[in-house]
């Protein structure tokens, strides 16, 4: 606390963390206890419909902006919608992301998307998303020819004006602007910072689940 005091830190500032420190070493309580006990707490054989309500019910924690350590356990007799797990673009992106910066050869950045089999590949700079690259620009430089000779940079055939969108708006504005813009990925971010990406693999992916959900085969 002295320490913080002679950083200039605002001493109501820290007398709420050190309080909150205090509930949570005296709760002895985590995340990942309370996922447990939570589950634990929820009675039935489906996993799926169990972890749902867990989820759902730390989502619902999350928005009132509690503590962990102030968490009531999720409650197995609150209905639980599926359609909770789709209402954020966060909950549907994919964050395992491959990246390659402006100033690397094509030829890197081509061999990468073959060997994940991907078709959009985002390109950043100092962490901050700056362009992307499509295997249809890759397509377009092969048909132009040119010098074999000459080493090609990603910025050199790189977009720059890219849509992006924010990890806390809806899936479905997510698929409206992939519409609009005629985009098959749209990278998500939180600033100028990438974190994630949506395609239409992810979309596609969702809409199996949804018609499994319909159609009562979870």
């Amino acid at each position: 606390r002295e320490g913080l005091l002679r950083a200039g830190t605002d001493p109501g500032d820290i007398d709420r963390t050190m309080g909150l420190l205090e509930e949570r070493v005296a709760s002895r309580r985590t995340g990942a206890l309370w996922i447990l006990q939570s589950l634990d707490k929820i009675p039935g054989d489906n996993d799926l419909d169990r972890h749902r309500k867990v989820v759902s019910q730390m989502a619902e924690n999350q928005e009132r902006g509690l503590p962990i350590h102030r968490w009531t356990l999720a409650e197995p007799g609150r209905e639980n919608d599926w359609r909770a797990g789709f209402r954020r673009v966060e909950q549907v992106m994919s964050s395992k992301l491959f990246t390659v910066g402006p100033d690397d050869v094509v030829d890197l950045a081509a061999s990468l998307m073959d060997w994940k089999h991907i078709r959009h590949i985002p390109v950043e700079e100092n962490g901050r998303l700056v362009g992307l690259l499509s295997s249809r620009a890759l397509l377009r430089l092969i048909a132009k020819g040119g010098n074999a000779d000459k080493t090609v940079a990603v910025r050199d055939v790189m977009r720059t004006d890219v849509v992006t969108i924010g990890p806390e708006e809806s899936p479905l504005r997510a698929i409206e602007l992939m519409k609009e813009h005629s985009l098959g990925v749209l990278p998500v971010v939180q600033g100028d910072k990438l974190i994630g990406i949506v395609s239409e693999r992810d979309f596609l992916t969702i809409a199996g689940r949804v018609l499994k959900e319909a159609l009562g085969e979870v």
